[in-house]
């Protein structure tokens, strides 16, 4: 089949590489003209994957038989759009995909629905400060429909969030922002799967992200499995099944993002979506179900094997794993370890580099300054950290002057949040 991937980015190689060993032909749709996924589709348009008008028409010239997406926001909305326009298979029709896209449904919805989030207000560039009074500082300014932890800020005033909602709007296509309280927490993040309403929880992680920056959310690693279980599943178990209920979701992969702090879990944002943190990987190492396979066999209108599925328990799953997401500080690089050095660790599962030498690293602002992936394996959560720290200890991209430019755990924070008491 002819099968449109939206998005071209490394977190979508693996689904690309996926259709192809299926036989499929791929069309690419990303606006970069260099972006990594070019490398493995057979063609590649030079189309925005927010551009649905231009997708659609895409689609019709080229008689596409299928559009995905997999880690990945926003490009659900428009495969959604232009599959219903098409006739095409997928998961979510346009208005359920709005709802998991955009947050002004997105809140709507939890609000309607008692699904316990934090305090917020939608607000407009010229909007006064009566408007957020409500609100407890510090807050979190975000777009309502942007992805990549793009335009999100930590701010501590009325003064700030004037400062940067232009900045935060630059991103969105709305003229609307998010600006919600503070929640001081850890970060969780459910993966599943629904087959005609029934709901499978397949992983929850820790996903460790940033805190000490204004820019806030950007994730550092994923590890699973979350230390939050043992106290946490029940509510984690009911909450996510009331989402799928509340968004009348039926069909398809399910990517839902919780803090757990002092008042309990409250829910970020939800998505209907293979993981971005390289899932398409991570799932069949710590579950065995091809969730590459099924989104693809769903969207073709081929049956799908469950059995992977059907007898999947998460409570009896004894794997452990960290998806490493590492970022570098600013420079040229002079030298960097090979690749094969890390892959070739009996640990180290999977390994991607970004960068190569003579590139130069820019300054940390969102996740897309991410230098590479690392996903380790342990026999135990403190195995799988010595091996995580092994790799970092060993791992080398350096500058002229000799620097190692990769960020080491005190450069994000005081206390990595590897380990907790």
């Amino acid at each position: 089949m002819k099968i449109m991937i939206l998005g071209g980015g490394s977190n979508q190689i693996d689904l690309i590489k996926k259709a192809k060993n299926q036989g499929d032909e791929v069309v690419l749709v990303d606006y970069l003209l260099d972006c990594p996924g070019k490398e493995y589709a057979d063609t590649h348009l030079l189309i925005s994957t927010f551009d649905v008008e231009a997708i659609t028409m895409a689609a019709k010239e080229q008689r596409i038989d299928a559009i995905i997406t997999a880690g990945t926001d926003q490009p659900v909305l428009s495969a959604a759009i232009a599959s219903q326009k098409l006739g095409l298979n997928f998961y979510a029709d346009s208005v359920l995909a709005k709802a998991v896209t955009n947050k002004i449904q997105m809140k709507s919805v939890f609000i309607e629905n008692n699904i316990p989030t934090v305090n917020f207000k939608l607000i407009k560039r010229d909007f006064s400060d009566d408007e957020i009074s409500s609100l407890k500082f510090p807050v979190v300014l975000k777009p309502v429909d942007s992805q990549g932890q793009r335009g999100i800020y930590k701010l501590f005033s009325s003064e700030d969030i004037h400062d940067k909602i232009e900045s935060t709007l630059s991103y969105s296509k709305e003229d609307t922002a998010l600006v919600e309280e503070f929640y001081e927490n850890d970060e969780i993040t459910v993966n599943g799967w629904v087959n005609d309403g029934k709901l499978t929880i397949i992983s929850v992680v820790d996903r460790v992200t940033i805190k000490i920056t204004d820019h806030i959310g950007i994730c550092l690693c994923h590890n699973f499995p979350s230390l939050h279980l043992g106290n946490y599943w029940d509510d984690i178990n009911k909450i996510t099944h009331q989402i799928v209920k509340a968004f009348k979701i039926e069909n398809g992969p399910i990517y839902f993002q919780y803090l757990i702090g002092d008042d309990g879990i409250k829910v970020n944002e939800i998505a209907m979506r293979i993981g971005g943190a390289y899932e398409g990987i991570t799932i069949p190492l710590i579950a065995g179900i091809d969730i590459l396979k099924m989104v693809l066999d769903y969207i073709k209108y081929k049956k799908i094997d469950y059995n992977a599925l059907d007898g999947y328990s998460l409570a009896r799953n004894n794997n452990f794993l960290s998806t490493q997401l590492f970022f570098c500080n600013p420079g040229t690089i002079q030298y960097m370890t090979p690749v094969e050095e890390i892959e070739s660790l009996p640990f180290v599962k999977a390994v991607d580099f970004k960068y190569k030498v003579g590139d130069t690293i820019k300054k940390l602002i969102n996740s897309t300054a991410r230098a590479g992936y690392i996903i380790i394996e342990g026999s135990n959560f403190e195995d799988m950290i010595n091996n995580v720290n092994y790799v970092f200890d060993n791992l080398k991209i350096i500058d002229a002057d000799g620097v190692n430019l990769v960020m080491k755990y005190s450069d994000y924070e005081d206390k990595y949040l590897f380990v907790k008491n």
